[in-house]
């Protein structure tokens, strides 16, 4: 794997998110103070997020939960999501109940960084708009825990897939299996905002992936949760093309089986924290082929990283790339998204690109290219943001008639 040092970088891709984002928006708590501060960064790469009801098949999680017996002394360590990875934890900021330091609307979102409550297992979360009577339970292996210090933590939410409007959160601690409502959190009055689907990518079709154009995710939408650890272990259960269920090993196998599949179901891939590269890659690339039943490969949270791999797109249709940062590309290719030939109606957004791999010309000494499109028509490039990259864009090769 590449050596190249990335400390600094993945500082800088924390930034750069929270550029790429539009400007939040407050919230009201029932229970407790918000205190608007910056989110503290893992001291790795970061974990996983959350989500709205959808339809989840056979996928794994890296979710570590925290015993009820809050006294052990034990060293803390992470793995490589940034996750704590351990039965007992000792807490110097542990709290008697759901204490939020951070929440906010975001785009299509709600985020939320709350404190442990001392001698809880883990928490459920659930999220509500304002016009409806129910909440709706966010996954609870996406909910995430960090190490702010020594003995400090946090644990951060994000609840993705929801429509623009007002929305309620709240956040409730278990112990041993119980969830204990006296110690919840309700947050209301939260802001979701609508993402921008202006341009061509949005003319004559759509470019929102397994997602609806309101933000929702498609009801027949099948989660895959990538994560550094599960990258060549997460399973789904998919379609062929004879319609036929099969069950599909590796996030690269999961996402060749879209390729000239009429049957394959739409496809949301969520990377959590640092995934240097996957097994089955096309020379160094992600390779979506053929894939025209709607696919959306996103980041969740602020820090979810590509490292050394590109993602390649060809004759494909209904393709969402977003709030992914892309780094360190060695591919044949050497871009960290390229639109290659014969596609159309594709959005990259929100996202951030630092350079690559030097390549062999003399004006590839930071990579080949961040974000190419070669012979493709009704594509939208939005909201991303380029660090230092040696190329940004090429739009069109001299082939294009269109």
């Amino acid at each position: 794997m590449r050596k190249r040092e990335i400390a600094i970088a993945f500082g800088f891709i924390a930034c750069a998110f929270a550029l790429s984002a539009c400007d939040e928006t407050k919230a009201t708590n029932t229970n407790t103070q918000i205190v608007e501060s910056t989110p503290v960064a893992s001291t790795t790469a970061p974990v996983i997020s959350g989500t709205t009801s959808e339809n989840t098949s056979s996928v794994t999680s890296q979710q570590s939960t925290v015993s009820s017996e809050q006294t052990s002394t034990s060293q803390v360590t992470q793995n490589t999501t940034g996750a704590i990875n351990i039965a007992t934890v000792s807490f110097s900021n542990g709290t008697d109940n759901v204490q939020v330091k951070l929440c906010s609307g975001n785009l299509e979102s709600i985020y939320a960084e709350f404190n442990p409550v001392t001698g809880a297992d883990s928490y459920n979360a659930y999220v509500k708009k304002s016009t409806d009577s129910n909440y709706t339970k966010i996954n609870s292996q996406l909910i995430r825990m960090y190490k702010d210090s020594s003995s400090e933590y946090h644990y951060r939410l994000d609840a993705v897939g929801l429509k623009q409007g007002t929305y309620s959160l709240k956040i409730v601690p278990v112990v041993s299996g119980n969830e204990v409502e006296a110690k919840k959190n309700e947050i209301n009055n939260i802001e979701v905002l609508a993402h921008d689907r202006s341009g061509y990518g949005f003319v004559g079709g759509s470019s929102s992936g397994a997602y609806n154009d309101d933000g929702t995710l498609k009801s027949d939408a099948i989660v895959v949760y990538v994560t550094p650890t599960n990258k060549d272990t997460v399973t789904a259960e998919c379609l062929d093309k004879k319609g036929n269920k099969t069950t599909l090993t590796g996030v690269s196998n999961i996402i060749t089986n879209m390729k000239n599949n009429t049957k394959a179901k739409p496809l949301c891939i969520r990377m959590i924290g640092n995934i240097t590269d996957p097994a089955n890659l096309e020379k160094g690339d992600m390779l979506v082929d053929e894939s025209k039943n709607g696919l959306t490969i996103e980041g969740i949270g602020t820090d979810a990283v590509a490292n050394g791999w590109g993602i390649r797109i060809k004759n494909s249709i209904n393709v969402e790339i977003r709030n992914l940062g892309f780094m360190n590309c060695d591919s044949n290719e050497g871009d960290n998204v390229g639109l290659q030939q014969g596609n159309n109606h594709v959005w990259v957004h929100n996202c951030d690109f630092f350079y690559g791999h030097a390549g062999s010309d003399k004006d590839q000494i930071k990579g080949d290219g961040a974000l190419d499109t070669k012979t493709s028509t009704y594509v939208t490039h939005s909201y991303n943001h380029f660090w230092d990259s040696g190329k940004s864009n090429l739009q069109g090769m001299k082939s294009e008639s269109t």
